[in-house]
């Protein structure tokens, strides 16, 4: 096998530079020189890996690991994205091909032979994958197209429409290349955007924090009690965590106005509703979705939770265990809808909307603003 450096090449006359500056710009953001493959990582001493909690918390990591969360990282290689690998050939509206390179993937531009290995794939492949290359350890290159294994087609990459025709664009920058990786793994080194397989994904201590003391504490007879309590938090601080990635309110009202959308950031959407608000608190993203689980797919299971509250049969209405929270939770009294009190709350309180109008990529999404629409 080659090695990274052979693997890319330029050509020597100045004069076709320029032209791979702007040919390359269709279908990578960066085109520094490659370096020499970094040194293994060094796993954070104070993180464990989900496979520590599982010993314990055999409940709560039963399948868990099978989730879109912990999948939403991969190794850039056929073998470990299986029937979601991309295929090789033209990507649609470029100047470049994926090529397969042993068991990994290069990016290249027939034009000019200039070539990126790419890393890692970030999504789980529910809907779409995105591509990237990390050079130096510090600088993401994201794939202009990504890739919809369900649909077998390539999209353009969500954040970089409009820019095929601007050789000066680059990807994330300004530190977003932090917030990316570390919306798609448990940790990453202070120095690196590479991460430890083990903490690929979203896994356990993404949400409950750093675990190795509590793990190690075990082994001592004393437990450690450093990492946060979640079972009693309350809205704000259960939205606020799962914001982090999903964007809380003031990420959300930072953006331009026209960009403010409840269906695409369904935390924002959440705070904006009057269930939430008149909640005292108590509704959280976990009140509906079980974090250790997939989300549900059934209307009839979230009209279930929606008439624990929006009910006149109950004099106690409780929010039912087993929708992810930790316990049963008194539940706010709601007013009982006086068009349908027993069916259809998700279709007309919380429709679906296309979430990128101005594109071609069909993910839709429940509206999190629950709310009466007119229309």
């Amino acid at each position: 096998m080659t090695s990274r450096a052979t693997q890319r090449s330029l050509f020597l006359y100045p004069f076709l530079l320029t032209v791979l500056l702007y040919v390359l710009a269709g279908c990578v953001t960066s085109r520094k020189p490659r370096a020499a493959p970094p040194a293994p990582l060094t796993a954070r001493s104070d993180y464990a890996g989900s496979q520590a909690c599982a010993g314990c918390h055999a409940e709560e990591s039963s399948g868990f690991g099978q989730t879109n969360h912990a999948l939403t990282l991969h190794p850039m290689t056929r073998s470990a994205l299986g029937p979601k690998a991309p295929p090789a050939g033209p990507l649609p509206g470029t100047g470049c091909v994926l090529e397969a390179a042993g068991d990994g993937y290069v990016v290249r531009v027939p034009s000019t032979g200039e070539q990126e290995i790419l890393d890692y794939a970030l999504g789980s492949g529910k809907t779409g994958m995105t591509y990237i290359s990390i050079e130096n350890k510090t600088t993401l290159i994201e794939m202009r197209r990504s890739y919809f294994p369900r649909l077998g087609r390539w999209l353009v990459t969500p954040g970089q429409e409009g820019q095929e025709k601007d050789p000066n664009h680059i990807g994330h920058d300004d530190g977003n290349e932090r917030i990316c990786i570390q919306c798609h793994a448990v940790t990453i080194p202070a120095d690196s955007l590479r991460t430890d397989p083990k903490f690929m994904g979203v896994g356990c201590e993404a949400c409950h924090g750093p675990g190795a003391a509590h793990v190690a504490s075990l082994s001592v007879g004393k437990l450690d009690s450093s990492m946060e309590k979640l079972n009693g938090a309350n809205g704000e601080r259960i939205n606020m965590l799962c914001g982090r990635c999903h964007r809380t309110v003031e990420d959300v009202l930072a953006k331009p106005v026209f960009d403010q959308k409840t269906d695409r950031f369904p935390v924002y959407g959440l705070a904006s509703s009057r269930c939430f608000q008149a909640s005292g608190a108590q509704l959280t993203c976990i009140t509906c979705h079980d974090p250790h689980r997939n989300a549900r797919t059934d209307p009839h299971y979230y009209v279930a939770i929606c008439i624990s509250c929006h009910s006149s049969s109950h004099s106690n209405p409780t929010v039912p265990a087993s929708s992810g929270s930790a316990k049963e939770t008194p539940a706010v009294r709601g007013r009982v809808c006086p068009v349908n009190p027993r069916s259809g709350c998700i279709e007309c309180h919380m429709p679906r909307h296309r979430v990128f109008t101005d594109t071609s990529i069909p993910t839709a999404m429940a509206d999190h603003r629950i709310r009466v629409h007119k229309q």
